[in-house]
């Protein structure tokens, strides 16, 4: 136990909080799956990558103080039927960043383009 003790304090030193708080339920569930060791450290550093990539992101919306948060999924496309809802969900894709596309949306007033 004392052991434990120690790589929770160590982790926590290290900047790992979140594996350090979930430490008891990884090794448990590690010992049911029977992981290898690089599997159970592999599995816990993507846990804890994919909770301050999380926190981090909510930082950076609180920082922008937007109004609110409404994503693509959220839009309405009936309420606008002149857009292309097909242009907007492949562009949503981000492929234009691969092919170095330049994007640019010009149109009329109340046709979504601030969305």
């Amino acid at each position: 136990m004392i052991e434990l003790e120690k790589v929770r304090l160590l982790l926590v030193e290290l900047g790992l909080s979140q594996f350090a708080v979930q430490l008891d339920a990884l090794l448990e569930k590690a010992q049911k799956e029977n992981q290898t060791y690089l599997s159970f450290l592999g599995n816990s550093l993507e846990r804890e990558a994919a909770i301050r990539k999380e926190k981090n992101i909510e930082v950076k919306f609180r920082m922008a103080h937007l109004p609110y948060r409404k994503t693509i999924t959220e839009f309405d496309f009936s309420f606008q039927p002149s857009i292309d809802e097909r242009f907007i969900r492949e562009r949503a894709g981000l492929a234009f960043l691969e092919r170095k596309e330049n994007l640019l949306f010009l149109g009329p007033p109340g046709v979504g383009k601030t969305h």
